[in-house]
């Protein structure tokens, strides 16, 4: 009589386990990637391009936003910046551009630090009249 009590017990402690693992398993398989209709887009090496992905619009424009921390910039003086990147998924050549993001001032009482900033690390589309901002 004792083990059947225990089994009992052990059945009753495994069902909701099982099925929370089911539940889990069966929300994760929903989730997939189109890999026949992909559109690929490449940035400098080492730059992490990629990081960080936005779909904007404006009109009739599509754009996707790409950020790379760790770019580096056309101004020497300035090491690794980052930047964010305009790439078309609209035409038929697939070319990204960079976004001009100079900061050579920031007002009366700083001094811009460019260095290792980390442009691009998180991307955000503010809607609004004539396209909103990328920010």
């Amino acid at each position: 009589m004792h083990q059947s009590r225990d089994s009992v017990v052990v059945f009753f402690c495994l069902v909701p386990v099982l099925v929370q693992v089911l539940v889990l398993v069966g929300l994760a398989g929903g989730y997939n990637l189109d890999q026949e209709h992909s559109l690929v887009f490449n940035g400098p090496r080492s730059s992490m391009f990629g990081y960080s992905v936005l779909l904007h619009r404006h009109s009739t424009h599509k754009w996707l936003v790409v950020g790379a921390p760790v770019a580096n910039s056309s101004n020497h003086l300035v090491q690794s910046p980052g930047a964010v990147y305009r790439c078309s998924i609209t035409a038929e050549k697939r070319t990204c551009d960079p976004m001009p993001a100079d900061v050579s001032s920031c007002g009366k009482t700083c001094e811009p630090e460019s260095d290792h900033q980390w442009l691009g690390v998180s991307l955000s589309r503010q809607p609004g009249e004539n396209g909103g901002h990328v920010l």
